[in-house]
C-alpha cells in the first residue's frame, strides 16, 4: 500500500483540486494524508472578522476530508492573503510534515496560479521535497519519495496548465461532491457546479465521463510509474507524454 500526501493552500483546495483522485486512493486502502497551509481567517470578502464562522469553517473542512476517507488533515496557521512563500519558517513547516508522512506519492498546486497563496505554497512545497532535511530539522531520513504531480485548483485560477495524464473518476464523483457540500460555510452547494464543469470538460478530452488532470514534477524520469500500477486502465496520458526526456508513452 502506498502513502500519499495531497497538499494546498486553503481548505477546500486539497478537496476540489484531487477529491475524486483521493477517494479513489483511499476505496483501494491506501492512506492519504492531507495538509493546508493557510489556516486562519480564508478570506476576507467572505468571513469578513467573523471569529465563530472561521472556525466552523475549519470544522466543516475536516469533515470534507473524513467524506473522502482522508486519515488526517493537516493544518498550519498562516493566514490567508498572507502566506510568505520561500520563507525558511514556512518550508520548514511544510518539510516536517512531509518528514512525519514520508510518502511514496505528492501532489501539489501548479506553480502558475492567480492566487499568491497558491504559488507561494507550491514552491516551498518543492523546496521542502527536495531540501528534506536541511528544512525539517532533526535525525536525517531518506524519503520514500517515488512521485510528484501538480493538480489544477479551479477554472478561475490555475494558469497555463496542460496535463500529462487524465485520472477517471466517474465512480467518485459524488463523493467528491459530497465532501464539497460539507463546505456549507461556503453557501449552497459549494464547489460542486465548478467541479462538475471543470472534470467533465477533462473527461470530453480523454474519453472518461468525469477525470481529474496531473502533471508530472518528478524527481526523476517518469518510467513505470505507480499511478499506472494502482489504477491500470483508469489513468491515460495526454497522448505521448512529452518530458525533456524525449516523446514515448510512460504508462506501455
Amino acid at each position: 500500500m502506498f502513502t500519499i500526501l495531497v497538499i494546498g493552500a486553503h481548505l477546500d483546495e486539497c478537496e476540489f483540486g484531487v477529491g475524486g483522485l483521493s477517494c479513489k486512493f483511499t476505496k483501494l486502502g491506501h492512506k492519504v494524508v492531507f495538509l493546508n497551509t493557510v489556516g486562519v481567517g480564508y478570506d476576507a470578502s467572505i468571513f469578513a472578522n467573523d471569529k465563530e464562522k472561521q472556525k466552523l469553517f475549519k470544522h466543516q473542512a475536516m469533515e470534507a476530508a473524513e467524506v473522502l476517507g482522508v486519515s488526517k488533515k493537516v493544518i498550519l496557521k498562516y493566514p490567508d492573503k498572507c502566506f510568505p512563500g520561500n520563507d525558511f519558517q514556512t518550508i520548514s513547516d511544510i518539510a516536517k510534515v512531509i518528514k512525519e508522512v514520508n510518502p511514496e506519492i505528492v501532489f501539489i498546486q501548479w506553480v502558475k496560479d492567480n492566487h499568491h497563496d497558491h504559488v507561494r505554497t507550491a514552491k516551498a512545497s518543492l523546496e521542502a521535497l527536495t531540501y528534506i532535511n536541511r528544512f525539517a530539522g532533526g535525525k536525517s531520513v531518506k524519503l520514500n519519495l517515488k512521485e510528484i504531480y501538480a493538480y489544477e485548483t479551479g477554472i478561475k485560477q490555475t494558469a497555463g496548465f496542460e496535463p500529462d495524464f487524465y485520472i477517471n473518476i466517474t465512480e467518485e464523483i459524488e463523493n467528491a461532491f459530497s465532501s464539497y457540500r460539507k463546505f456549507k460555510a461556503l453557501g449552497e452547494e459549494p464547489l460542486v457546479e465548478e467541479k462538475r464543469v471543470l472534470s467533465k470538460f477533462r473527461g470530453l478530452q480523454c474519453g472518461f465521463q468525469y477525470a481529474e488532470t496531473l502533471k508530472f514534477i518528478g524527481p526523476y524520469a517518469p518510467m513505470n510509474l505507480s499511478l499506472k500500477k494502482i489504477f491500470g486502465e483508469d489513468i491515460k496520458p495526454a497522448g505521448s507524454f512529452l518530458y525533456p526526456w524525449g516523446v514515448r508513452n510512460y504508462l506501455e
